[in-house]
């Protein structure tokens, strides 16, 4: 197969400015995602950002089967600056790309290559995953080398591992570890529960552990109540150890032609010396939100 892709994006951020999580405890920006921010994925899209920038993308991947579910790719990537500020000064770049991989039902790997104009290797990632009838062993091994283009990506190097169950078609468990060879804050081990009787009840907990602090850093819980006329009452709790703490319990419903939510949250910034902020919000949205089960709205 080969499907080639040319994308032209241009930003404008020298006047931007986006608050910071302080007093104005801004959560959510974008809830819905309707700015499609993920296409910008080359860029740091955040207050720190502040420059013009346009620029143009060519990618040209090739990857051919050779026998079953096994494949082999090449690919290379071209950007070209158009434009950027002189604080901001940039050239533009060229990578090259390998994949060697198995994909489709049983074990599935993959390793992937990036090479830069000089031909030295800048990124190695690997991956696979191994079913063992209701349980998954899944793994991967990631090195890569500061963006010489955007430079907006820092060093890296980190590997993990983790297994999955799904039991009763109701329950899902997870439990991960990852070991962070260049910043050993980030090493961390996770685990996580999920029921859902697809009908009325659904929970779930989270908790990740900081190996190299020796601490928690975090726990979730959500509870849910769905009702027959398509209503659902939900609590959430998202707790930062030692960093803040916030608790949300509201109303949510939606159909082929609406999305409302209202919820009362309370957060707590444990960091500072600072009162308790009480959140009441209400959102609603119209449209068609049918298609993907057949119907129309109206």
């Amino acid at each position: 197969t080969f499907l080639p892709s040319l994308e032209f994006v241009t930003a404008d951020l020298a006047k931007f400015d986006i608050p910071t999580n302080d007093d104005t405890n801004i959560g959510l920006l974008d809830p819905y995602d309707i700015a499609d921010i993920a296409r910008f994925s080359r860029l740091k899209r955040d207050q720190n950002f502040n420059h013009q920038l346009s620029y143009v993308t060519l990618d040209t991947p090739v990857r051919h089967t050779i026998f079953k579910d096994y494949y082999l790719g090449v690919g290379m990537t071209k950007d070209v600056i158009l434009h950027a500020d002189d604080a901001y000064p940039l050239e533009n770049g060229l990578t090259y790309r390998t994949e060697i991989g198995k994909s489709g039902p049983g074990v599935n790997f993959s390793v992937n290559n990036i090479y830069n104009e000089s031909g030295k290797r800048i990124s190695e990632h690997i991956k696979f995953m191994v079913p063992l009838r209701k349980v998954k062993l899944e793994g991967q091994y990631l090195k890569r080398d500061e963006d010489q283009v955007f430079y907006t990506s820092d060093q890296v190097e980190k590997w993990s591992l983790g297994l999955s169950a799904d039991m009763f078609n109701r329950v899902k468990l997870r439990a991960n570890t990852s070991f962070d060879m260049v910043n050993d804050g980030k090493s961390i081990s996770a685990a996580s529960f999920e029921y859902n009787d697809g009908k009325m009840w659904r929970a779930s907990f989270d908790a990740t552990y900081n190996r190299d602090y020796e601490q928690l850093e975090s726990r979730n819980i959500s509870l849910g109540r769905k009702f027959g006329w398509g209503g659902e009452l939900f609590y959430t709790k998202e707790e930062r150890i030692e960093t803040s703490d916030r608790s949300t319990f509201g109303l949510s419903f939606d159909n082929e032609c609406m999305k409302f939510q209202a919820d009362y949250s309370r957060y707590q910034d444990i960091t500072a010396d600072a009162e308790n902020v009480d959140e009441f919000t209400i959102m609603i949205r119209l449209g068609n939100f049918g298609a993907s089960n057949a119907r129309r709205c109206g």
